[in-house]
């Protein structure tokens, strides 16, 4: 299955579905794949609302990237070595492979969310 295909978003969604639970975390943010495979950028948009994703989306283009609270950005390459563990997302912010926009201090708390997110990646048949 190949990576960011809408095969591969579908059980993304799913996935994510399963790991997350009930709560009081809110948030709206993007991820932005720079240098995909095919010549284009990608972008992911999640909003999460009570704990529970309550939507996703995936897009083609810097311009078209949707408003979040919160967004990241990275070589397509950087966010492989994420999704296969290789690279841990927070350090790589720090080392540069990723720009982080938006509050950091209002990221922090929500950092289970995206490790779960992240984690939900992750397939035995991913194609990169």
């Amino acid at each position: 299955m190949k990576f960011l295909s809408e095969e591969w978003l579908v059980k993304h969604e799913a996935k994510i579905h399963e790991s997350l639970t009930p709560g009081k975390a809110c948030v709206d943010m993007t991820e932005l794949y720079k240098e995909c495979p095919d010549g284009t950028d990608k972008w992911i948009y999640y909003k999460v609302e009570n704990g529970l994703l309550t939507d996703i989306k995936m897009g083609v283009g810097k311009d078209t990237l949707p408003q979040a609270t919160f967004g990241g950005s990275g070589k397509y390459s950087s966010y492989v070595l994420s999704a296969k563990g290789e690279l841990d997302p927070v350090k790589a912010i720090t080392q540069g492979h990723f720009k982080f926009d938006g509050k950091l201090m209002k990221a922090l708390p929500m950092l289970g969310i995206y490790n779960k997110v992240n984690a939900a990646k992750v397939f035995p048949d991913n194609e990169y």
